[in-house]
């Protein structure tokens, strides 16, 4: 079964690998990363969601969340959640403008998806986890549906990892984790 993504899914997949590889050069080059406090990443072991247990080639689902004392600002080596942060990722007639919750993207022009993303920030392990987003998907500026929209606790969805405190080569987490919906 086929599944269909939305060029917006692509970008902030493609953002996220950007941010990824920038990670991983900056701890080969020997640049210092900061250590979340109590070093090391407390993340629990990783979780197949294929058979629901421990394996270092599964997907990681869970992430000891209920153990954080969750903050809406704040930032990690990777990630920003800080009021007024923005980033432009361009491309000819194309842009995605990203601020600390909302998403807005431009085909040849004209503005076709506003997302307004939920985000919290894990003191503790410097984690950012995704507890979802309402996408107001637009054409000819009017809004005609919205794809895409998910949040932790509805139907079956549940926060997902958008940035880990400290990356490490071989970590396969989801993003977004809303069966049927979204699974980044």
């Amino acid at each position: 079964m086929l599944a269909l993504v939305s060029e917006m899914a692509i970008r902030r997949m493609q953002f996220s690998l950007l941010i990824c590889i920038g990670a991983l050069l900056m701890g080969c080059s020997g640049a210092a990363r900061p250590t979340p406090p109590g070093g090391e990443s407390t993340r629990p072991a990783v979780v197949s969601p294929e058979t629901g247990s421990n394996s270092p080639a599964g997907w990681q689902t869970e992430f000891g969340i209920e153990t954080c004392r969750l903050s809406d600002t704040g930032r990690n080596p990777f990630f920003i959640l800080e009021p007024g942060f923005e980033i432009v990722l361009e491309g000819g007639q194309d842009r995605v403008i990203i601020t600390v919750l909302e998403e807005r993207e431009w085909k040849g022009g004209q503005l076709v998806e506003i997302s307004r993303n939920f985000y919290a920030l894990c003191p503790q392990t410097l984690d950012v986890y995704y507890f979802g987003e309402e996408v107001d998907i637009y054409q000819d500026g009017q809004i005609v549906r919205h794809d895409g929209a998910w949040m932790a606790g509805q139907g079956g969805a549940h926060a997902g990892l958008i940035m880990p405190g400290r990356a490490a080569i071989g970590d396969k987490y989801y993003q977004e984790i809303a069966p049927g919906i979204a699974m980044d």
